[in-house]
């Protein structure tokens, strides 16, 4: 049982004679060592043997695509079988990403550097899982959330250029794709085009229309500065 007073914490810990517990997030451990009716109760108190992992991610966006990678550092101690184990919700990855296990990895050394190509819009979870004292533990990160992006500068007629693309794009979606009301309102506003008349095209057509629209907004949204609102909207139009 643990409990917080004065930015101090107390923990209440039942320990058997002979047996070791550990406390703080297993990040100490108290023995119970022995007890004589002379000398009272001994305990020793000793720091855990506990790895911590120091995750970093950097991601820079391409076209067509982004590209994160992944540095793991082990800090604090030696990390004894190891393994990373990744998981991704609503993206697409252009490179598989591999588990790898490690008998043993000395501290302050890089576990590894994982590189990830991707595009979408989701997540990547990696468990990193190791043993301390025959005790299997784990520590989970979402590293899109934690990367930092590194935005590409382009220069002026790059961006113009790129506008009149996504603009052309967007005409022809409005004709052809078959839109909702709202999804015609937000593309009209954020690529600047002129009212257009839907076009009644085949099924096929439509859904063409559609996955060049798709394609167009991934490009645009490298290469133009959009509102984080524009960038909502063009993103609930790919849905």
């Amino acid at each position: 049982m643990t409990s917080q007073k004065n930015d101090q914490y107390e923990e209440t810990i039942i320990i058997k004679l002979g047996q070791t517990e550990e406390f703080a997030d297993g990040l100490y451990k108290i023995a119970f060592d022995s007890y004589t009716q002379n000398f009272g109760i001994k305990c020793s108190l000793h720091a855990a043997v506990v790895p911590t992992f120091i995750v970093s991610a950097t991601t820079k966006e391409k076209q067509g695509y982004n590209l994160t990678t992944v540095c793991i550092k082990v800090e604090t101690a030696n990390a004894e079988k190891v393994k990373t184990t990744w998981k991704t919700e609503g993206i697409s990855l252009k490179t598989k990403l591999q588990s790898k296990s490690y008998e043993s990895v000395s501290k302050n050394t890089n576990l590894t550097n994982t590189t990830i190509k991707w595009s979408g819009d989701g997540k990547v979870h990696l468990t990193i899982s190791y043993v301390v004292d025959g005790k299997t533990k784990e520590q989970s990160y979402e590293i899109l959330s934690l990367a930092t992006t590194e935005k590409t500068s382009y220069s002026s007629t790059k961006v113009s250029s790129e506008k009149k693309i996504f603009l052309n794009s967007s005409i022809s979606a409005l004709k052809y794709a078959n839109l909702t009301d709202s999804q015609t309102a937000s593309l009209k506003t954020i690529s600047g085009a002129s009212k257009q008349t839907k076009i009644k095209v085949p099924a096929a057509r439509v859904l063409a229309e559609r996955k060049k629209l798709i394609k167009s907004i991934d490009r645009a949204l490298i290469y133009i500065d959009f509102s984080e609102k524009d960038k909502e909207s063009l993103l609930s139009i790919k849905k």
